[in-house]
Order: C-alpha cells, then structure tokens, then sequence
C-alpha cells in the first residue's frame, strides 16, 4: 500500500532515496562527537605510537622552563631525542635546588613519569618531582631525595589532572647541577606499555 503524499499522490523512489540520505545524514552527525573523543577514551588512533601519548613533549604542545638565569636548554628535555646526548648537550642543565618545570598545552590527566638522567659516567642524582594541583598548590609524587638515581627514572603514582609538573636536583654527585635528557608524562593507563618500554632499553 502506498503513502500518500501532501497532495494525494504517491511518493516518488527519488522522495525516498532523499528521506534515506537524510537519515544517514543526522546519524552520522550524531557519531561525530563520539569519533572525535576516541583518543581521550582509550582508542586506538592512526598514530598509537607510545610518544604520540606523551603530554610533555612539544610535539604535542608542551614547553619546558628553568627560572634561573644560569639554567641552560630547558627545551632540550622535551625534544624526544634519548640518543644523542653528551656531558655538555642533548640535556636540561638545571642548576640543583631551581625547578625544571614543564608545561602542558592544557589540564591532562597524568599518573606516570619517566625521566631520562644523564647516565654515560658514573655519576649520580637525587631529585624529587611535584605535580602543581588545580588550587595552585604543588603536590610531590617521587622524593629521590636518599639513594643514588641515574639513567631511566620510571615514576607511577595516583593520577590528578594538573597543567604542569617540575623536577628539582637536590644533590649531584659530580657537578652542581641536574641533567635531565628527556623527561615524559602519561595518562596512568599507559602505565603497563612504559613499563614493559623500559624493561627493554
């Protein structure tokens, strides 16, 4: 039995073929907004690289600061170069007791850190790290400030959504200053995937 239309006459196959695309038009319309929040919800995307989830490179937004006049390329820490490095580059020079502090292109939720110390000698590190809070105020998630740390510093820890995070030598066992060659945050989902990276550098 066929519909009628507003004047009584049956409805074409183009009325219908245009009725349909409508249709697929405001259903796809409404997927829009779930496609585009796939990567905050653990999706896979194009570029599911682990470094395409680290929040403090500046590949993705990120920058790096040292407010000491005699702190020297804070940008490096962030750059994602973990190979070519040496005693006088490739590394934030943070004089000890001056933050390092990095930066987000906007509030992320963290809950892993991992920090790449300069590791080519013998020389040791301590430091502690602290995420700033909403209010304003710093929260410390790794006090290093006992033992003696180098090379890869793996740092998991409650997740908190904050815009900037900052690292502090507290002691260098050869000079009076923190080397940090590349420092990364993450989500705390990807906490098992930096882990398992780690275990095999």
């Amino acid at each position: 039995m066929n519909r009628a239309t507003e004047d009584s006459s049956s409805p074409s196959l183009n009325s219908y073929i245009l009725a349909s695309l409508v249709i697929l038009a405001i259903g796809l319309t409404a997927l829009i907004p779930l496609f585009e929040a796939m990567p905050q919800l653990g999706y896979r995307t194009a570029d599911d690289s682990l470094s395409s989830h680290n929040v403090a490179s500046s590949e993705n937004g990120a920058s790096a600061s040292i407010k000491d006049p005699t702190g020297v390329t804070p940008e490096a820490a962030i750059d994602g170069n973990v190979t070519d490095y040496g005693p006088t580059n490739g590394a934030a020079f943070v004089p000890l007791g001056k933050p390092l502090t990095i930066q987000f292109a906007k509030p992320t939720r963290i809950g892993v850190i991992r920090v790449l110390l300069y590791d080519k000698d013998d020389r040791y590190y301590r430091y502690f790290v602290e995420v700033s809070t909403l209010g304003g105020a710093w929260k410390r998630v790794a006090d290093r400030t006992q033992g003696e740390w180098r090379s890869w510093q793996f740092i998991n820890f409650d997740p908190v959504v904050t815009r900037e995070l900052r690292i502090l030598g507290t002691y260098g066992s050869v000079s009076p200053w923190l080397h940090v060659v590349e420092l990364e945050a993450y989500d705390d989902r990807f906490k098992n995937r930096v882990s398992s990276e780690m275990k095999g550098q």
